[in-house]
């Protein structure tokens, strides 16, 4: 279960930073937060 739910969190961390590209700059800096948070929920479980 740990494993799964590191790797959905991968996925997401990976989807979110693909659509970073064709974004305007004010919504880029929302998916940066959102990854910043996702990244850090995934650390968490980690542990």
């Amino acid at each position: 279960r740990l494993a799964a739910n590191m790797i959905a969190g991968h996925l997401l961390l990976s989807l979110l930073g693909g659509m970073g590209s064709s974004m305007p700059l004010s919504i880029l800096w929302v998916l940066i937060i959102l990854q910043i948070l996702l990244l850090m929920l995934e650390s968490a479980v980690a542990i």
